[in-house]
């Protein structure tokens, strides 16, 4: 199991400069509380591919959270090309929340989020903690341009611990 925290350059405003997004999406993506970022990138803005678990998760964050911007940073969000795994994993598509958001709902309750869906799609695998989960999420600030990266890669048991120690705090920190 391995997870880091670490704070970077705000990765909404590095994608923004690196793909061909029109004035609409970009706006989208600026506006949203949450941004699914895609994973891997096929010929620069022309084949962004998510995750297979992206609609679903998508789905299943709106549940959660409604009456919140809750965005794919894509221009057809039905017509996304998505990225099958081979391997036993599971990998969530990268999320970008933003920081005044999960001030609102807490990490906890964040966390709590991500480890349900984990819980209540692969009931078995998550018991018997049989799961392996690639996570990669983003808490961003737009204020400062800057983002706390969370990477987790590891069983299903230490995901709920390792998500609860992120530190928001590190942002405000970062700026004195």
């Amino acid at each position: 199991m391995s997870s880091d925290n670490e704070i970077i350059s705000s990765p909404i405003l590095n994608l923004i400069k690196t793909e061909n997004y029109s004035n609409t999406i970009i706006d989208k993506i600026l506006s949203a509380d949450v941004v699914f970022l895609p994973n891997k990138f096929v010929d620069r803005g022309i084949n962004r591919c998510f995750p297979d678990e992206t609609p679903e998760f998508k789905k299943y964050l709106i549940q959660k959270i409604p009456n919140k911007n809750i965005v794919l940073a894509e221009e057809d969000e039905i017509n996304i090309k998505l990225l099958e795994l081979n391997d036993s994993s599971i990998s969530i598509p990268i999320i970008c929340f933003a920081l005044d958001f999960v001030k609102a709902i807490t990490i906890q309750v964040l966390a709590s989020f991500i480890v349900e869906y984990f819980k209540q799609k692969y009931v078995r695998d998550y018991r018997n903690n049989t799961l392996n989960i690639d996570l990669t999420l983003y808490i961003n600030d737009k204020k400062s341009n800057k983002a706390i990266k969370f990477k987790y890669k590891g069983d299903s048991k230490g995901l709920d611990i390792a998500l609860k120690n992120i530190d928001i705090n590190k942002l405000a920190k970062k700026d004195e």
